[in-house]
């Protein structure tokens, strides 16, 4: 089974990091300004980034509010069981 482009481009980003001390990694700052976030910084949580930023960088549209990964929920196709390149949105417990 091929997987989806998308996973592909994300799969080059395994390990990456944020940057301890003022610097901030350069490809979560470019995930922000690729989704339109406001962010400038790689400690606010960039999960929703990382998944729009891919999508964008593969050519797939994200949602609005990408930054907020609970957002990804409005993505345009919904699945009835699980597959291969699914975007995944878990709740926080607590």
């Amino acid at each position: 089974m091929s997987e989806p482009a998308w996973v592909l481009t994300a799969r080059k980003y395994v390990g990456l990091r944020e940057i301890k001390g003022p610097h901030h990694n350069p490809e979560i700052l470019k995930w922000w300004k690729s989704i339109g976030a406001p962010f400038a910084d790689d400690e606010t949580p960039w999960c929703g980034a990382f998944v729009g930023g891919v999508l964008r960088e593969t050519g797939i549209p994200t949602v609005a509010g990408a930054a907020a990964a609970r957002n990804h929920l409005n993505m345009k196709v919904k699945l009835d069981k699980p597959a291969v390149g699914a975007i995944v949105v878990a709740r926080q417990s607590g």
